[in-house]
């Protein structure tokens, strides 16, 4: 056997790390951070290169090696991702320490005096920037609906930042798409606080719309890009219209046009039905109530029309088993003409939509008045609530979904549901569990199925930092997924830009990613040929600015310094710069490494050996028999 023993070497590593984000560019010092810094940091590397090893990155809301000068156009600082990733990287290693070069703002991810916790190394800060305090306003924390309709007014909140701030008031102005059309003032300011300001909008225009928020500047204030804020509003041009009928006044209607009317999605008429001379055609979704115990009425021609039009139908309450609709979705009679107490039981097989808390809530409520002669589920329903008898859960359904033709129906068989409103309120100090539940009732039976041949998707609203994914299906006349066609993408914007793609097939189906977009509001219109048939889906989307770097670009020197006393390091100035290799050279805690390798081999294994004993064998035997010894 032989041991080997070989001796490495390893330099210890000085990472210097650059912010690349947007605030740097910001500063008062910035002309002097894009040139001058950059020069005396080349200086500073080619200096450490002699005796370590040098690693460059830039840091905002990514990681990347250093290959050019930084053109800090990052829109988001997160150190967070900087010491994640440095850790990732050089785990195990020789790390000598980190020069940091920043401002100290940021404004994504943990505080970076908690991501440092886990690091083994010294931190060097360099702060640049500038950390003196300006007169500043700032419009910031905005809060509005992201939906309005036609015609009605919405509210409007945000916070107005002063600093420094002599006037007590200021005046803002609204833009839509550029053009002012509301001023209003902002009263009782401090020269230090946040004030909240609220106001209306009207919807005027439908579509997707951008709204300029503007706060007029003040004396002596140096950075004015934070006094203006977007927002976007979708504004739709209806809201779904519904229809509730009763066949006699009743107290479960008054708990339904309750819980309907919370949501603003929805326009709703209620009459008694025969009261009700109007047209079916105008509603999304007809809601009819009868009692299980008052008079049933007979079906009459209004009854028939209205099932003739196949619109979405919600049936609740009893009384309902002379319609031969009716029988399809509840079943068969048993026979008996009786009423029954049932509290509800959420059936964990339901696969229409997500069974979510509020619906579960409902299994608290109190019991409701059920039909004991229709109670047997048929194989089309859908059963989402089942009937608990006592302490008994049946399989009778108290509310199940059908859906016939492509149109859905409903049907909720409890009776005395004025009751779970009041229990919502009762347990839950609101009636928003019961008006939550209502709701994703009625937003199942009234949104109609798509049975399209051909559909994209993708998001309403994005940052400009983000990529954006469109995906599309292709069916063929079986509802079969095909993706034999080429689909093509058109983007326009709001200037009248235009931008092709084509989609790429992704198993059955197509996707398309585009990286990112500059801000705008942008139509799109996908377009394929298929067994001679063109298709067209068009959609609008939102590309919105990303200004958090502008917000505040006030330098934070005093994280910085908590970075480096805390890691065992130091924060150093603008002209204290040149001396990092010698503080580094002087510390003693920055040394090279050595690392003593040992390595055991069989001789047998090295065929130098055997191929020198050959040798000399065969010189032997020459050299004898030359002498004539054999």
């Amino acid at each position: 056997m032989l041991k080997y023993f070989s001796k490495t070497l390893e330099k210890p590593i000085i990472i210097i790390a650059q912010d690349n984000s947007g605030s740097m560019n910001l500063a008062s010092d910035s002309t002097f951070v894009k040139s001058g810094l950059q020069q005396e940091l080349v200086a500073i590397k080619t200096s450490l290169e002699k005796d370590y090893r040098v690693e460059s990155y830039l840091f905002d809301e990514k990681v990347s090696i250093e290959e050019e000068s930084p053109d800090f156009s990052g829109k988001i600082t997160n150190f967070d991702v900087l010491f994640e990733s440095i850790e990732q990287r050089f785990v195990n290693r020789n790390v000598g320490g980190l020069l940091l070069v920043s401002d100290g703002i940021y404004n994504q991810g943990n505080s970076p005096i908690y991501s440092t916790q886990t690091l083994a190394f010294p931190i060097f800060t360099l702060g640049v920037g500038d950390n003196t305090k300006y007169v500043d306003v700032q419009v910031r924390n905005l809060r509005s609906n992201k939906l309005a309709f036609l015609g009605n007014e919405f509210p409007i909140q945000f916070d107005l930042k002063t600093q420094k701030c002599k006037t007590s008031s200021l005046k803002f102005s609204v833009f839509r798409g550029g053009k002012q059309i509301k001023t209003q003032q902002a009263n009782n300011l401090k020269p230090n606080g946040i004030a909240t300001q609220r106001l209306a909008l009207k919807a005027e225009v439908v579509g997707k719309q951008q709204y300029t928020i503007v706060v007029e500047s003040v004396d002596g204030e140096r950075n004015i890009q934070n006094n203006r804020i977007n927002f976007y509003i979708d504004v739709l041009d209806g809201r779904q219209k519904l229809l509730l009928l009763g066949m006699a006044p009743h107290p479960d209607l008054g708990a339904i046009k309750a819980g309907i009317n919370s949501n603003e999605n929805y326009e709703l008429v209620s009459s008694i039905f025969s009261e009700f001379s109007g047209s079916f055609d105008s509603f999304d979704l007809v809601i009819l109530h009868q009692s299980a115990n008052g008079k049933i009425v007979p079906i009459g021609q209004r009854m028939k029309d209205l099932i003739a039009e196949s619109k979405p139908l919600l049936l609740m309450g009893g009384g309902w088993k002379n319609i031969e609709l009716v029988k399809d979705i509840s079943g068969k009679s048993t026979g008996r003409n009786t009423v029954n107490d049932a509290q509800a039981e959420v059936n964990e097989s339901f696969s229409l939509f997500t069974i979510d808390a509020d619906v579960r809530k409902v299994e608290s409520f109190p019991p409701l008045t059920t039909e004991a002669n229709q109670i047997v589920k048929s194989n089309g329903n859908q059963t989402l609530l089942t009937q608990k008898i006592g302490s008994v859960t049946t399989s009778h359904p108290l509310l199940s979904f059908y859906e016939m033709q492509d149109v859905k129906l409903g049907r909720f068989s409890g009776e005395g549901i004025w009751k779970w409103r009041m229990a919502s309120y009762q347990e839950f100090g609101s009636h928003d569990v019961f008006n939550r539940f209502i709701g994703k009732v009625v937003q199942y039976i009234a949104i109609k199925s798509d049975r399209s041949f051909f559909r994209v998707s993708t998001v309403n609203e994005l940052y400009e930092n983000e990529a954006i994914n469109f995906s599309a299906q292709l069916f063929n006349p079986s509802y079969e997924l095909v993706n034999d066609a080429d689909v093509n993408l058109e983007l326009t914007d709001e200037e009248g830009k235009n931008f092709t793609f084509i989609l790429n097939r992704s198993g059955e189906s197509y996707e398309l990613n585009i990286p990112s977009l500059e801000p705008s509001t942008y139509s799109y219109t996908a377009t394929t040929n298929f067994q001679g048939k063109r298709y067209s889906e068009k959609g609008v989307f939102t590309v919105k600015e990303l200004r958090l770097e502008a917000l505040d670009t006030e330098a934070n020197h005093q994280l910085l310094l908590q970075l480096a006393k805390r890691s065992n390091g130091e924060m150093l100035g603008l002209n204290e710069l040149s001396k990092f290799p010698e503080i580094i050279t002087n510390r003693e805690d920055v040394t090279s490494v050595s690392y003593m390798n040992e390595e055991v081999q069989d001789i047998i294994n090295l065929k130098w050996i055997f191929f020198l004993l050959l040798i000399l064998l065969s010189v032997e035997w020459f050299i004898r028999k030359r002498g004539g010894a054999y």
